[in-house]
């Protein structure tokens, strides 16, 4: 299929399948959220909750960040990109990504975490 076919496609519908993974996911979120909000640990201010109380090690907050840094905007876009162009753009993202997130992890995670800042706004 080429460039020019991809946009012509018919748009696709959910199945009954899709539907019943979608209400798993769903549903697990949910789940997990209302756990966590009833048995949780209660942090009592914000400082604990955007620090983890300082228990949290360097590479758990670099994973974090690359989580909260991929979002499903990403995620949708990736797929579009593999499907009209191939894997290499993968390959090249994926290289890419895991190495800067390894320089954050080394360079700059360490800093903010001595200053003890949250936020990159707050050392500007």
């Amino acid at each position: 299929m080429s460039n020019s076919e991809v946009g012509k496609m018919a748009p696709q519908k959910f199945s009954v399948a899709d539907y019943g993974i979608f209400a798993v996911l769903l549903t697990t979120s949910i789940a997990i959220g209302i756990f966590f909000s009833a048995f949780g640990g209660k942090q009592r201010t914000t400082r604990e909750y955007l620090f983890g109380n300082n228990s949290m090690r360097s590479w758990s907050v670099a994973i974090s960040l690359m989580a909260s840094f991929l979002s499903a905007v990403s995620v949708l876009r990736i797929t579009g990109e593999v499907y009209a162009f191939g894997a290499e753009f993968v390959v090249f993202v994926g290289f890419s990504f895991f190495l800067v997130m390894a320089v954050v992890n080394t360079f700059f995670l360490p800093i903010f975490h001595r200053l003890q800042v949250s936020s990159v706004n707050e050392v500007c």
